[in-house]
């Protein structure tokens, strides 16, 4: 075993250009890791490789002990869990180049997180009982809030009459998501002069919407009960009306590309070996335009806008061209 265990690092580590819901890209990659670390030598490499990168071990700490580590993203973490990770986490040495942000930000936990955490409460008898579950969702939550919903699978598969409806605002809990991950990448990097709020490209509105519409479509393979949950996003209509109107034409975009006869023609670059038309910037997700054709319909259970929606959906007519010099 040698250093070509990390080749594929690029494929790995973007799950937008398999066009699947980022967590089972997660749950991908942490079982990876896990069986990967049945060998001893594997955790030598990775002691090397965050040494390298000014992390430090104590005497007799083993490398191989973080890939145990997979707390799932809607998990309450009791004292005692959190010390228990500690332990297991190497040190970080300091670097006098790196200037932390001040943290100015509320950091708020999901109500699906809450919801479950709630639920584990009741005896079963009182659970089964309940019969609809609203969660309202008006500020970006920690960990993933997209992908939060699959806490509550279990509890819909133990009782089928639950009906689960998640209200997400559009700008206070969904678009500042994005924000949020960008200040702490922000807070822990080297660069300086940027704050929470920055300026948001088109596409990063269709991706960030998209990421919740991802997560809600995985729900089903992911276990959750037919019928049982809805995500709408909720807000002003004058505010979410031009949202909306991004994510339909970045549909429609995606629905030309499907359809261009040429999407086969230009091979993957090696970073992104077997994804094909997948790569291009106007590819969200699997599923896309159907999901978004169902939201206009009004016959999409999953993804809701609590707007008017009263246009029609026509997919693009775009030309497209591929130069053979290239």
């Amino acid at each position: 075993m040698d250093r070509d265990l990390f080749e594929g690092n690029e494929q790995l580590k973007e799950p937008g250009v398999w066009g699947q819901a980022p967590s089972f890209h997660r749950d991908a990659i942490a079982e990876l890791l896990r069986l990967v670390a049945r060998d001893p030598r594997f955790g030598e490499m990775s002691r090397q490789v965050l040494e390298d990168h000014r992390f430090q071990f104590s005497p007799g700490q083993d490398a191989l002990s973080l890939y145990s580590l997979h707390p799932k993203p809607w998990e309450f973490l009791s004292e005692h869990k959190i010390k228990s990770m500690e332990k297991l986490l190497p040190s970080e040495l300091h670097n006098p180049f790196r200037e932390h942000a001040r943290d100015r930000t509320r950091y708020y936990v999901s109500a699906a997180s809450q919801a479950s955490m709630f639920l584990l409460q009741l005896p079963q008898h009182l659970r089964i009982s309940i019969r609809s579950i609203a969660l309202h969702d008006t500020h970006a939550s920690v960990s993933h809030p997209e992908c939060h919903a699959r806490a509550l699978i279990r509890f819909a598969i133990e009782n089928p009459k639950l009906k689960i409806v998640h209200r997400a605002d559009l700008w206070g809990a969904v678009l500042t998501s994005l924000q949020s991950v960008r200040y702490e990448e922000y807070r822990s990097g080297l660069r300086r002069g940027l704050g929470l709020m920055r300026t948001m490209k088109a596409v990063d509105v269709t991706r960030t919407v998209g990421l919740w519409m991802m997560e809600a479509l995985a729900l089903k393979s992911a276990g959750m009960p037919p019928e049982s949950f809805t995500l709408i996003f909720e807000g002003e209509a004058h505010l979410m009306q031009p949202i909306f109107d991004i994510v339909i034409e970045d549909a429609a975009w995606q629905e030309a590309l499907q359809n261009w006869p040429g999407r086969h023609v230009i091979p993957s670059p090696p970073d992104h070996s077997g994804t094909g038309y997948m790569r291009y910037p106007c590819y969200f997700f699997e599923a896309f335009p159907d999901l978004m054709r169902d939201v206009l319909a009004g016959t999409g259970g999953l993804g809701k806008w609590a707007i008017d929606m009263g246009g029609k959906y026509v997919a693009s007519t775009a030309q497209w061209y591929y130069d053979t010099a290239v």
